[in-house]
C-alpha cells in the first residue's frame, strides 16, 4: 500500500457487521438485517453478508479502474470471513492475494471494552489472528482496534490495546457524539465530543499506567459519507467537517472517511449506479464547486490514514473519560453477564490446570493435546459474547433468547466439564505417602493466580463415609446443607496450583439452626453480622475486622443500613437508564433555539417490601448461611426477591446473593448508606476489564451514573470506614449525594422496553446476583489486594476426590504444586499452552524422550511498573535427573502471541525470570522440556 502525503481525505471503504443486534448470525448471513422494522435504522438498509463479501470479491478480481483510486475493503468481524469462506471455499484464493484486503485487528468480532471480560476481549482477537493464520490470511491484518460502535469506553483501555501490541484504534461514540444526538455535560461545559472536535481528532491516549495507543475519534460516525443511499455524502461530509481539528503537516489537512454503514455496500463502479464507490470518489474530486481548501480524495485504509498522520497528533487524552455514553447497558440482561463472567473465568482455571500438567505430570501428550483442544472449543463458543450488542443485552427478545443465552450457556457447560476434567486429571495422577492411610485424599486446585485458601465445598456422594477432620485442613468440618461436606484450608495453595487434604474419619459439625427470630445475630473470627425484618431483612450492623462499617452518623444521625432492596422505576431502555437522555427536544425561548436533552425517570418508588420469618440454612462452624423473602406489590403486580446471606469462616467479607425478577419498566436495586463524607464529596474506586480507575466520569444527567466495574468497587472520601464490594457479574455500581442521603448504589436486575435505540426487547426472565461486602484496606488497590480478594471470593477452590493410588514409578505428581509464583504486588492472570511442540532426546535414558513445549503467562501489576517482577516456577522436572535439564527459556511477548518490538529483556536464573515492565500487563512466554517419557504413550 502507497504512503500517502496530506492534503487528502482519504476514504475507506467498509462494512459494519453486527454478530447478531437485530437478526442472528446465520440469518445476516444469508438474508440480511430485517426490512420492516421501526428503530433508529432506515428501511431497507444493508444485504446479507454473503453478498457483500461476494461484492468485495468481485471488485478485486478484476484490474483496477482505468482512472481514479485504487478499491480497498477493509474488514473488522473474522466470524463472517469464516462462514463465507466455509460456503464459498473458492474465493480463499483471491483474498489471500489480494493487497487491497484489509483485516482491522483480526477479531473474531467487535467488541465491547467496557462491560467484556478483560480475556475474553484479548481472546477475541487471538481467536480470529489464529485462524486467519491457518488459512495463510494473517499477513492480511493491520495493527488497529476498529471499535466504532462501542457504547461509552474503559478509561484505562490503552493498557489492553498497548498489551496486544497494536498500534491504532478508531472510535466514533463518546458522551456529546452525534449517535443519537449531541448530548451536553449538566454544566454546558464541552462535551467529549466536542473537546475532541476542537483539540485533536487524532490523539494519544493515555493510561494510568503510561500505555498510550493514537486514536482517531470519528466526528460523523462510523459511515460518515455514505450509507448507499446518498452519493453526494462525500462532498458534504468534508464541508461540515473540515473546519476541526484534523492532524495537519506543514498546515495541509488529512481526513478520514469511514465509508459504509450497518450491513452497507455498494458496487465499485456499476452503472447507472450514482452512488457507486469510484462514482462518489471521482465526483467529489471533479466538482468544480467544491471549496479551495477542501482536500482531494482517494481511497485506503485506517492504517494508512494513521501512519500518514502519526507525527502531527494533537492534545493527548490522560485518560480518555468516555465511559458515560451509556449506562443501561451495565445492568440489562444480566444473565448474559453472570454466564460471560464465569465461563471465562472457569475456561481460564482449565487453561492454567492444563498447562500446569503439561509441565510437572508425564500424561500422554495426546492427552493433554486433547484437553487444550477441549479449552480452546470453550474459547470459540464464548468470544463472540463480547460484541457490542451481545454482553451489552441490547437485541431484541428473540435474538436473545434463541442465540445469545444458549450459546453463552453452552460456553459455561463446556468450561465448567472443562475445568472438572483438568483437576480430575490431576488428583488421579497425585500418589500417597506408602505406610498406613492417613483418610480420604482430596485434590484442591485453585483457578487463580494468587495464593490462597478458603472454605472447601465437597458435593454430597463425591466420598463415601464420614469425615470430622481435615489434614491439612482447619478445624472441624461441617455437614452441608445439601448432604456435602465443608472444611477450611489455610492460606497456602499456590497460584494456579493444588494441594492435597486428607479427610479423617468423624463425624461432621451439625449444628442445630436456630429459631426464627426478627433480629438475627451471628458472629466469626473476622465478621459480626445484624440482619432486621423490619427493614425487609437488610443489614443494620456489619462489623468487619473489629470495624463498624454501618456507624450510626450522617445528617439525620440515624442508624444506617446496608443492602436494601429498592425497586426504581425506570423508563429507560435496553441501553439506557431513565434518568440519561433519552431524546432530544428544542427550547425555543432562546434565538436561536438551543437543543435540550429529553430525560426520562429514575426513582426510588418507595415500594415496601416485608420479610418473611426467614430460615437459618447452615450454622457454621465452617459456614452460615440465613435465607429470607421479600415481598410486595409494585403497583398491581406482587413482586418476590430471595436474599442469602453467607458468612465463611476466615474471610473478611459477607457474601450476598439475590434471587428475583425485576417488574416493567423497573431496576432492582441494592443500597447501602453512607458514612458522611469529605468535603471533597464520594468516590469510587473500581476495577475496568484490566487495570483500575477511579476519576469521576463528568455528569451528563442527575445522580445517579453508574461505572462499568470490573471486580470490585470501592467508596472514596467517606469520613467513616470505607465499603468494598466484590463482584463477578454485577457491572453497574454508582454512588448517590443529596442533602441528607448519601448512599452507594448496585443495579442488580433491570427489565425495560427496549423500544428506543433499535432494539426491542424486556426481561422478565428470573436472575441470581451475587456480590459481597467487605472493607477497603489501605492502598488496596497499587497492593493488588481489592483484586486479590476479588478472585478469591469469586473462584472458589475446585475439589477432586483422588481415587486409586498409584505406585510411585516415577510418572506421577506430588501432593502439591504450583504452575508459577509472582512478586507481590503482581498477579498472574492468564495461562495459555501455545500450539507446537518438538521432541527431545534424553541421552542418558534410552528410550526416553521429553517435549520441548511453550506456554505463556499474563501477568498484571497494579503499580509500580518500574520495579523488578521476578516469576518463579517453583515445580521445574527436577534437574537431577541424568542427562535431563528442563532448559527454561523466557521472553516477553504481546497478549496476541506474536513478538513486541521494545519487549523488556527477560534474565532466565534456575527456576526463576525477572525482567522490569514497562505496563501494568506483560505477557510472558516460558519455553522449557516437560517430563520425560517413556515411548508409545501416545504420542
Amino acid at each position: 500500500m502507497v504512503a500517502l502525503t496530506p492534503p487528502f481525505v482519504l476514504v475507506c471503504p467498509t462494512s459494519h457487521l453486527d454478530w447478531d443486534w437485530h437478526d442472528t448470525f446465520v440469518e445476516y448471513c444469508e438474508i440480511g438485517p430485517p426490512t420492516g422494522y421501526n428503530g433508529d435504522v432506515a428501511t431497507g438498509y444493508g444485504g446479507a453478508v454473503n453478498d457483500i463479501l461476494g461484492g468485495v470479491c468481485q471488485l478485486l478480481s478484476p484490474p483496477p479502474p482505468s482512472s481514479g483510486p485504487s478499491f480497498y475493503y477493509s474488514l473488522a468481524e473474522v466470524a463472517y470471513l469464516q462462514a463465507f469462506l466455509a460456503a464459498n471455499p473458492d474465493k480463499l484464493a483471491l483474498l489471500q492475494s489480494a493487497d487491497g484486503f484489509v483485516l482491522m485487528g483480526g477479531g473474531i468480532t467487535s467488541p465491547d471494552n467496557l462491560i467484556c471480560h478483560g480475556e475474553v476481549f484479548i481472546r477475541n482477537y487471538l481467536v480470529g489472528r489464529r485462524w486467519l493464520e491457518s488459512v495463510g490470511m494473517a499477513g492480511h491484518v493491520d495493527s488497529v482496534a476498529w471499535l466504532p460502535d462501542d457504547f461509552g469506553h474503559d478509561p484505562q483501555l490503552p493498557v489492553a490495546l498497548a498489551a496486544m501490541g497494536l498500534q491504532f484504534l478508531g472510535l466514533s461514540r463518546v458522551p456529546g457524539s452525534v449517535q443519537p444526538f449531541a448530548n451536553i455535560p449538566l454544566d454546558k461545559s464541552p462535551s467529549m465530543a466536542a473537546k475532541l472536535e476542537s483539540g485533536g481528532l487524532v490523539f494519544p491516549w493515555i493510561a494510568e499506567d503510561g500505555s498510550t495507543i493514537l486514536t482517531h475519534f470519528m466526528p460523523a460516525t462510523y459511515g460518515a459519507p455514505w450509507d448507499g443511499q446518498h452519493p453526494t455524502g462525500l462532498q458534504a461530509f468534508v464541508e461540515s467537517n473540515v473546519s476541526m481539528a484534523w492532524p495537519t503537516i506543514d498546515g495541509l489537512t488529512a481526513m478520514f472517511s469511514p465509508a459504509g454503514g450497518d450491513f452497507v455496500f455498494s458496487q465499485w463502479n456499476q452503472p447507472g449506479n450514482a452512488g457507486s464507490w469510484l462514482t462518489m470518489v471521482n465526483g467529489y474530486n471533479q466538482n468544480t464547486s467544491k471549496k479551495a481548501g477542501d482536500p482531494p480524495a482517494t481511497t485506503g485504509t485506517f492504517s494508512q490514514f494513521m501512519t500518514a498522520v502519526a507525527g502531527s497528533a494533537k492534545n493527548p487524552q490522560a485518560p480518555l473519560l468516555a465511559q458515560n455514553y451509556w449506562t443501561g447497558i451495565f445492568a440489562s440482561r444480566p444473565r448474559l453477564k453472570v454466564l460471560h463472567y464465569r465461563a471465562a473465568q472457569r475456561a481460564l482455571a482449565a487453561e492454567a490446570a492444563a498447562a500446569l500438567l503439561r509441565m510437572t505430570s508425564t500424561y500422554a501428550s495426546a492427552v493433554l493435546d486433547d484437553l487444550d483442544t477441549a479449552v480452546d472449543e470453550i474459547w470459540q463458543v464464548l468470544v463472540p459474547s463480547s460484541h457490542h450488542d451481545y454482553i451489552t443485552g441490547t437485541s431484541p427478545d428473540r435474538v436473545y433468547w434463541t442465540e445469545q443465552l444458549p450459546q453463552l450457556e453452552l460456553a459455561d457447560r463446556l468450561a465448567d466439564q472443562c475445568l472438572t476434567r483438568a483437576a480430575g486429571l490431576i488428583a488421579a495422577a497425585v500418589t500417597l505417602p506408602s505406610g498406613p492411610s492417613q483418610g480420604s485424599p482430596v485434590v484442591l486446585f485453585n483457578p487463580v493466580g494468587w495464593q490462597r485458601g478458603g472454605v472447601v465445598h465437597l458435593p454430597a456422594g463425591a466420598v463415601t463415609g464420614s469425615f470430622g477432620s481435615v489434614i491439612g485442613g482447619i478445624g472441624s468440618v461441617q455437614t452441608a446443607a445439601d448432604g456435602g461436606l465443608l472444611f477450611q484450608v489455610p492460606a497456602d495453595i499456590g497460584s494456579f496450583g493444588y494441594a492435597t487434604v486428607f479427610l479423617k474419619p468423624g463425624t461432621p459439625v451439625t449444628n442445630p439452626l436456630p429459631p426464627p427470630s426478627d433480629i438475627v445475630k451471628v458472629a466469626t473470627d473476622r465478621v459480626a453480622l445484624t440482619l432486621d425484618r423490619s427493614k425487609a431483612w437488610a443489614i443494620t450492623s456489619l462489623v468487619i475486622d473489629g470495624a463498624e462499617m454501618l456507624p450510626p452518623n450522617g445528617p439525620s444521625k440515624s442508624a444506617r443500613v446496608g443492602n436494601s432492596i429498592r425497586l426504581y422505576k425506570d423508563t429507560g431502555n435496553l441501553y439506557q437508564f431513565g434518568n440519561e437522555p433519552l431524546q432530544m427536544s428544542q427550547d425555543y425561548t432562546t434565538k436561536p433555539p438551543t437543543p435540550v436533552p429529553v430525560m426520562g425517570t429514575f426513582k426510588d418508588s418507595d415500594t415496601k417490601l416485608a420479610g418473611d420469618a426467614g430460615e437459618w440454612i447452615e450454622h457454621g462452624p465452617v459456614r452460615w448461611h440465613f435465607r429470607a423473602t421479600l415481598t410486595g406489590a409494585y403497583g398491581s403486580q406482587p413482586v418476590s426477591y430471595t436474599l442469602d446471606y453467607l458468612i465463611h469462616a476466615g474471610e473478611p467479607v459477607l457474601r450476598i446473593r439475590l434471587t428475583g425478577a425485576a417488574p416493567p419498566a423497573t431496576s432492582v436495586l441494592t443500597s447501602f448508606d453512607l458514612a458522611a463524607h469529605s468535603r471533597a464529596g464520594y468516590g469510587l474506586t473500581y476495577g475496568t476489564a484490566q487495570h483500575w480507575d477511579d476519576h469521576a466520569p463528568v455528569p451528563y444527567w442527575t445522580d445517579p451514573t453508574f461505572r462499568a466495574t470490573h471486580d470490585f468497587v470501592q467508596t472514596t472520601g467517606s469520613v467513616g470506614p470505607e465499603l468494598a464490594i466484590y463482584h463477578q457479574s454485577v457491572p453497574a455500581w454508582a454512588t448517590l449525594d443529596s442533602k441528607d442521603k448519601w448512599q452507594l448504589l448496585g443495579a442488580l436486575l433491570r427489565n425495560n422496553d427496549g423500544t428506543d435505540r433499535g432494539a426491542a426487547g424486556t426481561d422478565p426472565g428470573v436472575h441470581t446476583m451475587e456480590y459481597a461486602i467487605g472493607r477497603t484496606d489501605t492502598n488496596p488497590v497499587a497492593t493488588g489486594d481489592a483484586l486479590g480478594t476479588a478472585l478469591y471470593v469469586n473462584n472458589p477452590l475446585v475439589p477432586a476426590v483422588v481415587g486409586i493410588n498409584r505406585p510411585n514409578t516415577g510418572v506421577s505428581l506430588p501432593l502439591a504444586a504450583s504452575l508459577a509464583t509472582i512478586s507481590r504486588p503482581g498477579i498472574l492472570r492468564a495461562v495459555r499452552t501455545q500450539p507446537g511442540s518438538s521432541t527431545v532426546n534424553i541421552p542418558d535414558l534410552p528410550g526416553y524422550y521429553a517435549e520441548r513445549k511453550a506456554f505463556s503467562l499474563r501477568a498484571y501489576l497494579p503499580a509500580s511498573f518500574q520495579n523488578e517482577v521476578r516469576i518463579t516456577l517453583p515445580d521445574l522436572p527436577s534437574p537431577g535427573l541424568p542427562g535431563y535439564d528442563p532448559d527454561l527459556a523466557a521472553v516477553v511477548i504481546s497478549a496476541l502471541e506474536e513478538p513486541m518490538s521494545g519487549a523488556p529483556q527477560v534474565t532466565v536464573s534456575g527456576d526463576q525470570i525477572s525482567f522490569t515492565p514497562q505496563r501494568a500487563l506483560t505477557t510472558v512466554q516460558f519455553t522449557m522440556t516437560r517430563w520425560p517419557t517413556l515411548p508409545g504413550n501416545g504420542k
